[in-house]
């Protein structure tokens, strides 16, 4: 799905909870990508995470994020429109194949292990 060569996805709102000393959560805008991932925005952070379905009636577009899995940090300090960096960056990512992703966007731009798993 693109349009000039920006990947269209649907529009979705996600819920953040954090289980830890206090229960606190917050929520954002987000895209899904596939069914069960999404790509968000939190605290200036691009995220891809897993995300599940809130089946609620009247209500088709909400979701929360499985924390039970990792996610992947795609890009930080962003100030622009979520609507615009998250289509910019799939199209990228589309254009890609994993090692030159991997080679390129991980080991040069990410500090500390980044937990791929590749084998089961």
């Amino acid at each position: 799905m693109s349009m000039d060569g920006i990947s269209v996805l649907e529009k979705i709102v996600i819920l953040h909870v954090w289980e830890d000393d206090d229960l606190d959560y917050d929520m954002s805008e987000g895209f899904l990508v596939k069914p069960g991932y999404a790509f968000f925005v939190l605290e200036g952070t691009v995220y891809l995470s897993k995300v599940e379905r809130i089946y609620q009636t009247g209500i088709n577009r909400f979701y929360i994020e499985n924390r039970n899995t990792s996610s992947v940090r795609l890009a930080t300090n962003v100030t622009r429109d979520p609507a615009v960096v998250i289509p910019e960056i799939v199209t990228k990512l589309h254009g890609r194949d994993v090692i030159e992703w991997l080679t390129q966007d991980v080991l040069n731009n990410m500090v500390g292990e980044f937990p791929f798993q590749v084998l089961q």
